[in-house]
């Protein structure tokens, strides 16, 4: 075995868990975490990323939200919650500055930040 160096430079996992959660509600994966999953590869294919940014799948982060799925940008990018399709452009833009180099500053928390002001439930 040996050590290896990821290729990307950022990565974003999507939650596509569809177990249902203890309280009966449906996971990520029942919810929109596919479709997310789907417009963040066309975003990142649109901008000619694909070798900087990664776009995986992933199961439970955690966090489940009554709508949407969660997602997480790495390294340092953030978790968030309640991610649908349309929020596509924002993520990738974090993942951008992340390869650049940027500090990536915090969302609000009406973004679904967790750090700032999201639930952890």
């Amino acid at each position: 075995m040996e050590p290896a160096t990821p290729t990307p430079r950022a990565r974003i996992s999507v939650c596509v868990n569809p177990a249902s959660r203890p309280d009966a509600r449906d996971g990520c994966g029942a919810l929109e975490g596919p479709d997310v999953y789907e417009a963040l590869r066309r975003e990142v294919a649109k901008r000619g990323l694909g070798r900087e940014v990664w776009i995986t799948r992933t199961w439970c982060l955690g966090i489940c939200p009554d709508r949407g799925c969660t997602v997480e940008v790495a390294p340092g990018g953030g978790l968030y919650r309640e991610v649908e399709p349309s929020d596509a452009g924002v993520l990738v833009e974090r993942a951008v500055e992340i390869v650049r180099g940027a500090a990536v500053p915090a969302l609000d928390g009406s973004s679904g930040h967790v750090g700032d002001g999201g639930t952890t439930e």
